[in-house]
């Protein structure tokens, strides 16, 4: 399997079960591991905070022998200039948009895929077309960073 074919997978299963949540809930915080056998294993990291996650990821990655490893999370998101700093953190800027990021690691690096939420007030959340950013070393941050720290280490 190959960075790109798990990050398809991925999407296709944050679809469908977005079509079965609440209309207020969000996707759950979810760790795919795939070892050298192509075996995938699906971890729930719920009930921890963003730096919990990010530290539990390299370990799990470790214990389960992951070769690649992707990680879904509802986030905000909001577009800023390269330029301009932010100056409001993204949950509070007047500009946000709720999306769902997944972002897969292999050996070259982290790609990403995003998709803006859109909410209704009695039907399940629906999801805009997926962005993909499918250029490795590219993508960074708290959770792409925690992906490559477990394939590496």
């Amino acid at each position: 399997m190959e960075p790109t074919e798990l990050l398809g997978i991925i999407e296709e299963a944050v679809v469908a079960i977005g079509k079965s949540i609440d209309p207020d809930d969000d996707w759950h915080p979810i760790l795919w591991t795939v070892n050298r056998q192509d075996h995938v294993v699906i971890n729930g990291l719920v009930g921890m905070s963003t730096e919990q996650q990010a530290r539990a990821i390299p370990l799990i990655e470790k214990m389960q022998g992951a070769r690649l490893a992707g990680f879904v999370v509802t986030a905000w998101f909001v577009a800023q200039d390269a330029d301009k700093p932010c100056l409001l953190p993204p949950s509070q800027d007047p500009d946000r948009q709720e999306i769902v990021c997944i972002s897969v690691a292999g050996p070259d690096g982290v790609i990403t895929s995003q998709a803006r939420i859109r909410r209704s007030l009695t039907e399940a959340p629906h999801l805009k077309p997926w962005k993909r950013f499918t250029q490795p070393g590219t993508n960074s941050g708290r959770f792409p960073d925690a992906l490559l720290a477990g394939l590496r280490a």
